[in-house]
């Protein structure tokens, strides 16, 4: 999750934490290359949510087992080459290869624990249940948490609490005692720098919101757009205490695209009550994490697939102006917000409505005096006209498909056409003929086989794929031409009204 609203309730250094953490590279596995992100998007955002919301316990306890493993598998039993070496296991591939390496040397393995093609298996003899299990899916998530531990807690209190994890004596029990140790030393840290996630104020706004409009145990999948709307129209002009937050449409918008995100990967809606005291002691109201059941971990597995906008905008795919600036921005939010698709109608207003919005207050800073023509026609253009646009770009998408086919099939070995192998003559012909018209920066290169630009095409085919998919997968929702019209229409005098209350 990107943590915008959390930011206001986060310390100066806490902040820095984060940004760092996100804008931390190494360089990719050959070690050429342009740097990448150590930690994807998704686990960040998931880390985020965890320490904002202090719902952090499995994945420290998580954390201390997978630490042990690290031990077991080094030559040296050490952790700290594992998380902050040149192997990172900040991406999937880091991390399972450095436990498919131990596995395969029959020098160093240990009866302790075995690595397995999706994961690793921790034996613990003296345990209830012997074995624990980690999948590698879920080791960039650990790895970032440690990151986050050293960057905040005293390092030599987590190094101790380390201190002796390859221990053939150690159990399941002291993992979990340890992991105790852990979490106190974080929540130390956070109740100096954050304030409590039960005073989140944006959230809580829209949680009491819901809770009043469709019960107390409401569920995400009761969230829709008439939700969204009604609250911006209740919100935006409240008293000055909420003004601030919740007057513009969009950041009502984005509000309920992180907080339907938080329920997915929070489980529930626990970190914003007061959660119960880990431990076993369950007479106490205390509660441990149950391992039989891995649904914890399994079913939000850490989507370590880049921004496709941000691959074209580097190297190599860069060479090729594949995308302008405009026909970025117009796929921009549908590809950073997983759930924008879902809210189509929302979206819709988000991006006209809350278009029209910013002029309105661009024209207010500016001290203009007459708002009149605007507040009685503030949008530019209509829901269909943006429709029309997200269809010319899908046009675009498939004659760049079509494009980079023909180039692949003509610049790249046999062996290494996998992509382009299905293909007829015609669809490659047509590749062809839609190569020569396209006269925007780096196309001429391609025409002429420059080996950059088709290793540039190369590069570009998949995130050019996941953008086409997930625009098609939008434009599913805007088929009834004559529906959206007359909802253009009807939102218009909705909006219209609501910016004479906030402007007029």
């Amino acid at each position: 999750m990107k943590t915008e609203l959390f930011k206001a309730q986060q310390s100066d250094a806490l902040r820095d934490v984060f940004s760092y953490l996100a804008e931390s590279c190494e360089l990719d596995s050959s070690g050429y290359g342009e740097p990448r992100r150590k930690y994807g998007p998704r686990t960040l955002r998931f880390l985020s949510a965890a320490i904002v919301c202090r719902s952090y316990d499995k994945i420290l306890y998580r954390l201390c087992h997978l630490t042990r493993a690290v031990m077991l598998a080094d030559r040296q039993g050490q952790y700290d080459k594992f998380f902050f070496g040149a192997r990172s296991p900040g991406r999937v591939d880091g991390a399972a290869g450095f436990f498919l390496d131990y596995q395969s040397d029959t020098n160093r393995k240990s009866g302790l624990l075995r690595a397995n093609p999706d994961g690793i298996v921790i034996d613990y003899d003296a345990s209830a249940k012997s074995a624990f299990e980690i999948s590698y899916k879920q080791i960039p998530l650990l790895a970032a948490m440690l990151e986050f531990l050293v960057s905040t807690v005293d390092y030599g209190e987590i190094h101790e609490i380390f201190t002796g994890l390859d221990e053939d004596k150690v159990t399941q029990k002291e993992i979990s005692e340890r992991s105790k140790r852990l979490s106190k030393a974080l929540y130390a840290y956070l109740a100096k720098h954050l304030t409590p996630a039960q005073k989140q104020t944006k959230f809580q706004n829209i949680y009491r919101y819901l809770e009043g409009n469709l019960g107390s145990s409401f569920e995400e999948g009761m969230i829709d757009d008439q939700c969204i709307i009604d609250f911006w129209l209740k919100e935006s002009v409240a008293g000055p205490t909420n003004m601030s937050d919740f007057k513009q449409f969009r950041t009502v918008f984005l509000a309920f695209l992180r907080f339907v995100d938080l329920m997915r990967d929070a489980e529930d809606l626990s970190c914003f009550e007061n959660t119960l005291p880990f431990g076993t002691d369950r007479d106490a109201g205390e509660w441990e994490p149950i391992m039989e059941d891995e649904s914890y971990m399994a079913t939000k597995v850490v989507d370590a697939q880049e921004d496709p906008l941000d691959l074209l905008a580097i190297e190599p795919a860069n060479a090729i102006k594949f995308l302008n600036d405009t026909e970025a921005k117009l796929i921009k939010l549908p590809i950073e917000e997983k759930f924008a698709g879902r809210f189509v109608h929302s979206y819709m207003r988000y991006e006209i409505f809350g278009q029209a919005q910013n002029r309105l207050t661009q024209v207010l800073r500016s001290n203009a005096n007459d708002l009149g023509s605007l507040l009685n026609n503030p949008t530019s253009e209509s829901y269909s006209q943006r429709i029309e646009k997200l269809r010319q770009l899908d046009k675009h998408l498939a004659d760049l498909l079509l494009a980079i086919a023909f180039v692949l099939q003509r610049d790249c070995p046999p062996a290494e056409q996998v992509i382009v192998k299905s293909l007829d003559f015609k669809t490659l012909s047509q590749g062809k003929q839609v190569l020569e018209k396209l006269s925007r920066k780096g196309f001429d290169a391609a025409k002429r086989g420059d080996p950059e630009a088709t290793v540039a095409f190369e590069v570009a085919s998949s995130p050019l794929s996941v953008i086409r998919e997930r625009l098609q997968s939008l434009l599913q929702r805007f088929a009834d031409d004559d529906f959206w019209q007359g909802t253009f229409e009807a939102d218009q005098e909705v909006f219209i009204e609501q910016f004479k209350r906030l402007y007029g």
